[in-house]
């Protein structure tokens, strides 16, 4: 298992952006040196800008790590990729968080500034 590896999902990035909370120095913190943040979040974050205000400042936090390309659901594609590099995932989505769990994935979350494991 990689265990210096995660993978990041949009609504992670919008909670960092309206939190205030530095992503990269919270995940290096608990010993997470490589951040993926697969294409699909990128496209889904530019789209949700005209409606979501954090939405274009988590694209611009999100270009400063590894990305990564995927194919398929946004989701789907999000805890394959986790899967597939046998890695950690950071998520607030309920629906993920119960998926990547079904496969065994660990799981993280954003509450107020802190990232929480093993949600």
């Amino acid at each position: 298992m990689t265990t210096d590896s995660i993978v990041v999902d949009s609504n992670a990035l919008i909670y960092s952006v309206r939190y205030k909370t530095d992503l990269g120095k919270q995940l290096s913190a608990i010993g997470f040196s490589r951040i993926i943040v697969p294409d699909c979040v990128i496209n889904e974050l530019h789209g949700l800008s005209s409606r979501i205000n954090e939405a274009k400042a988590a694209a611009a936090i999100a270009a400063r790590f590894e990305r990564a390309a995927v194919t398929g659901a946004c989701d789907s594609a999000i805890i394959d990729l986790a899967q597939s590099l046998k890695c950690a995932l950071l998520t607030n989505d309920k629906e993920m968080i119960v998926t990547a769990k079904e496969k065994l994935l660990r799981v993280y979350s954003l509450k107020r500034k802190s990232i929480i494991g093993a949600v």
